[in-house]
């Protein structure tokens, strides 16, 4: 005995990037209308970060364009900004190193609807992900990781040139006193103190205003004669 089978077609349409509407027709008869709507799951497209420095380092503001990693020193606010492919009704940074801190929400800009952005003050290095949604409850499948490495102000660096043991010296001698000071970020004044036989601490400022990574070297010369 001969089996019927129902004959197959198919087709393949490349991309579907727009909502369509398509129905089968053959030998003169046609399907019904079927609807094929299409979606997008949010996605970042790029990020910025704008960093404005603390004032103590002298530094100007500063634009990272299409960042993941930044390192700033502690006390610089940072700026992210998002652009993402559309819309969305959530977007925040989840730290993945601390479960218990509390997520950074990304508001919506007003000058573009898909731009998110925060603003914090680091204070300590953090990782995030970023978790975004939209209307329809779709989350994105590959969410971006971020990385804020803070670094802590290091304290100014001194180091003795001259004499670099006690000394022992006459009255009426000069005393050359010499060191190297440096400064990851400027010195604003450099100097020495000292007192003579228990009196009043007299203070020689010898720099001021030194810029940030550059070794300077300070001198003075102490007369003991016309000290007395």
């Amino acid at each position: 005995a001969a089996r019927w089978r129902d004959p197959v077609f198919g087709g393949r349409i490349v991309a579907v990037d727009r909502p369509l509407t398509y129905q089968v027709t053959m030998a003169g008869q046609s399907s019904q209308e079927y609807r094929v709507t299409v979606f997008d799951y949010p996605r970042l497209e790029r990020a910025d970060a704008t960093l404005v420095y603390p004032e103590y380092t002298g530094q100007q503001q500063k634009i990272i364009q299409d960042v993941r990693t930044v390192s700033v020193v502690e006390g610089t606010q940072l700026t992210l900004q998002c652009f993402l492919n559309k819309p969305v009704v959530s977007a925040r940074l989840v730290d993945t190193r601390d479960a218990a801190a509390a997520p950074i929400v990304l508001a919506p800009a007003e000058s573009d609807p898909k731009l998110y952005q925060a603003s914090w003050t680091c204070t300590t290095s953090r990782r995030f992900t970023l978790e975004l949604e939209d209307d329809a409850g779709r989350t994105n499948q590959q969410p971006a990781q971020f990385s804020v490495n803070v670094l802590p102000n290091q304290p100014p660096n001194i180091k003795v040139v001259f004499p670099a043991k006690d000394v022992e010296v006459s009255p009426l001698e000069e005393v050359n006193l010499e060191a190297n000071v440096w400064d990851d970020y400027g010195v604003v004044q450099a100097g020495l103190s000292y007192s003579l036989a228990g009196g009043e601490l007299v203070d020689v400022v010898l720099v001021e205003n030194s810029p940030g990574k550059e070794r300077r070297s300070v001198a003075h010369v102490l007369r003991l004669e016309d000290q007395g």
